[in-house]
């Protein structure tokens, strides 16, 4: 399994700002960060986001996902604090505090089972989902595919909303699905 090391992504171009494809051509996959430090739990986390439709992005840091996710748009991010080792919990815990800002984002957190503070303080956060003890008999996949219609709802929204106002379509806007 590959990780996302701390590398210099390409930049994007105005041709990739821009663009919207039409109907029938091949169109890029969103990027979803996951955090997760147990290669078998990210292993579950990747293969359900490819069944949902996004392209996983993995990270087993939260250091090294602030930093990728400062440089991405992200639409969708999954932090595993249930696999992660007690002394970088404080850290997953402020990159999930980071990820919730109104520009960010969908969050969706797994956490400890049974562990209502957790949960208590994730939903005052404002993540999209709280997952108590995933595993990998979870069926994750619908959820990514519910993350998906929402995000693409939400761009399409703003292009149409940028086409009213006659502005170029806003960065992201090229993964729009028309339907």
């Amino acid at each position: 399994m590959r990780y996302l090391q701390t590398e210099t992504p390409k930049p994007a171009t105005l041709v990739e700002v821009g663009y919207v494809p039409k109907r029938g051509q091949p169109q890029a996959l969103l990027e979803c960060l996951i955090v997760a430090h147990i290669d078998q739990r990210a292993g579950v986390l990747r293969q359900a986001a490819q069944d949902g439709g996004w392209e996983p992005l993995l990270c087993r840091d939260a250091e090294t996902a602030a930093i990728y996710g400062a440089r991405r748009r992200l639409r969708l991010a999954v932090v595993d604090l249930d696999g992660a080792p007690a002394q970088t919990l404080p850290r997953l815990r402020r990159l999930s505090e980071l990820l919730t800002t109104p520009s960010e984002p969908l969050v969706m957190l797994c956490g400890h089972e049974n562990d209502p503070a957790e949960e208590i303080w994730a939903r005052q956060l404002g993540v999209w989902l709280y997952l108590p003890a995933v595993n990998e008999h979870c069926d994750l996949a619908p959820l990514f595919r519910d993350a998906l219609a929402i995000v693409q709802k939400m761009l399409g929204d703003v292009v149409h909303r940028d086409k009213l106002h006659g502005e170029r379509p806003a960065l992201g806007a090229q993964h729009t699905r028309r339907t």
